[in-house]
């Protein structure tokens, strides 16, 4: 066997490897933290109750996480999305999940104040950035938004603590988590970020992990098996 053929076998079984000691430990992280799965493909610390306070923002046309973790947990989600073509469907849904669903035609953003809103015609997913794929590949119609800010969430709708906040809102997740009043992380015990370096020109994995050392430094853990799905939560201590 030749020198370049015997150092490509080593290292295929070197990754081999470390692919079965990271699945160990994720196996091991999620037994001892509790954490499991809940459609689409998110994952959380199971201490959820019926009196929970959910905040999800990017629902997408059918609001899938918001009513996964209803049907689990007989809880109450409040549901964020600006996209014009999801807004029949989602307040639908509020009819179908006896309010338990509640949506708002809102999207986050950092600060407040109108921003122009891309919505893709083909893909499910708008953004406030032109050079996401969705719209750099598709037809989009744009228009003006009056977002909605984190603090403004707690004010408005009289909340005094999030147990569970979803983020997935195309981009947009770079400013909110870099902008964020600090003391609101008090308030906050879980936090699920969707990161979209891989899709936005703008933004590249570097970024997405100066947001993760971000929440870190607030005392959250983070938990990821794709690098793009993150899991924070609060630890024992923090």
């Amino acid at each position: 066997m030749s020198y370049t053929k015997k150092f490509v076998s080593n290292s295929a079984m070197i990754n081999k490897i470390f692919k079965k000691i990271k699945a160990v430990h994720n196996v091991f992280i999620e037994k001892y933290y509790n954490i499991i799965s809940i459609k689409p493909c998110y994952k959380i610390v199971d201490k959820l109750a019926s009196n929970s306070v959910i905040v999800d923002f990017g629902t997408g046309n059918d609001a899938d996480f918001s009513v996964s973790l209803i049907k689990k947990y007989n809880l109450n989600s409040f549901g964020f999305d600006p996209t014009k073509k999801h807004f029949n469907q989602l307040k639908d849904l509020e009819k179908k999940t006896e309010g338990k669903f509640k949506f708002f035609n809102y999207a986050l953003a950092s600060q407040k104040g109108k921003k122009v809103f891309f919505e893709s015609k083909k893909n499910m997913s708008g953004s406030f950035f032109d050079s996401h794929v969705n719209m750099k590949n598709d037809t989009i119609e744009k228009y003006e938004i009056d977002p909605i800010t984190i603090d403004e969430v707690f004010t408005l709708f009289n909340i005094q603590k999030i147990d569970l906040l979803k983020i997935d809102i195309e981009g947009e997740e770079y400013n909110i988590i870099s902008e964020i009043e600090s003391n609101l992380f008090s308030k906050i015990d879980q936090i699920i970020v969707e990161f979209h370096h891989h899709c936005i020109d703008d933004y590249c994995y570097k970024d997405t992990l100066r947001c993760v050392n971000i929440l870190k430094s607030y005392g959250y853990r983070a938990y990821s098996k794709d690098k793009i799905n993150f899991l924070f939560f609060k630890r024992a201590n923090a």
